[in-house]
């Protein structure tokens, strides 16, 4: 079984993280970007220690010529407070347009500083990225990957860094932002449309002795409604009730009157699904 999770930030608003813990099963947090703190990062450390959701940090680097990568080191390191039992992690997708070995440099210093406190660290980059930018390392490889790759393939592409060839004794990679979730971050609890889905490389008993951590798979949606085939209304008018009975006005949710009633199924999209009744003297089955 895969264990799923969500990558958050300032651009995901003020986030239910009730409503997200009963979907995802970690979240990795924006702590900073070059020198400004994550507006969001404390509350949603705060609610992930609440609701026992394993959480990492990661740092959006902003190298460039006289950005020093100790600055932003030290930064990062004020905000971080708490170890993330899912460690902290290097946003490598900035070039600043160094030239590749200063890059390197950059990084390199970068995560040495941060694991000189105790903590671990690993990099998150896309393939297109590292493989552009930075030349081959002696280092890199050993370092945990956190891998965007957006193509909808069964398995991520790796930077050259990370190939098993490279790396022969080591996971190829830990995490895997595998694609944009569009149109549906409410349902999350988000307060924007989108958010970034993560896979994790294993099970659930695989990511506990990873982190230390207890999580436990996430429970099964409830099944679908059973089809009854589709229907056409072919009065002028149909009138949907909360029930069978005839009440009147009282469960007419067709016209959403006062006092009117209904029970959600689900919620889809911000919207509540709802069951009604439609008496079947006002309907034609369309045979679909």
């Amino acid at each position: 079984m895969t264990v799923v999770g969500i990558d958050v930030s300032d651009w995901q608003g003020d986030i239910n993280w009730n409503l997200a813990a009963t979907k995802i099963q970690f979240a990795i947090l924006r702590a900073s970007h070059g020198k400004n703190a994550d507006a969001h990062f404390s509350r949603n450390v705060s609610e992930c220690n609440r609701l026992g959701i394993p959480w990492g940090a990661y740092h959006y680097a902003t190298p460039a010529p006289g950005s020093s990568w100790e600055v932003q080191a030290d930064f990062f390191l004020s905000i971080v407070k708490d170890t993330p039992p899912m460690w902290c992690w290097l946003d490598a997708e900035d070039s600043g347009l160094l030239d590749k070995k200063v890059l390197e440099a950059w990084y390199f210093k970068w995560v040495k500083h941060v694991e000189a406190n105790s903590l671990t660290v690993g990099i998150y980059t896309s393939p297109g990225f590292w493989n552009a930018h930075l030349p081959a390392t002696n280092w890199a490889k050993t370092k945990p990957l956190w891998v965007a790759d957006w193509r909808g393939n069964p398995a991520p592409q790796l930077p050259d860094e990370w190939k098993p060839k490279a790396n022969p004794t080591g996971y190829p990679w830990v995490l895997w932002q595998e694609k944009v979730l569009r149109g549906i971050g409410p349902d999350y609890g988000m307060e924007s449309l989108n958010l970034d889905w993560d896979l994790f490389n294993g099970d659930e008993a695989a990511f506990n002795q990873q982190f230390g951590t207890h999580i436990e798979p996430l429970p099964l949606p409830p099944p679908p409604l059973p089809s009854m085939g589709e229907y056409q209304v072919i009065s002028s008018w149909a009138n949907l009730r909360s029930s069978a009975e005839n009440l009147g006005a009282a469960n007419d949710i067709g016209n959403l009157v006062k006092g009117s009633t209904f029970k959600p199924v689900e919620i889809v999209n911000g919207h509540a699904k709802i069951v009604g009744y439609v008496a079947l003297s006002t309907l034609a089955k369309t045979g679909k």
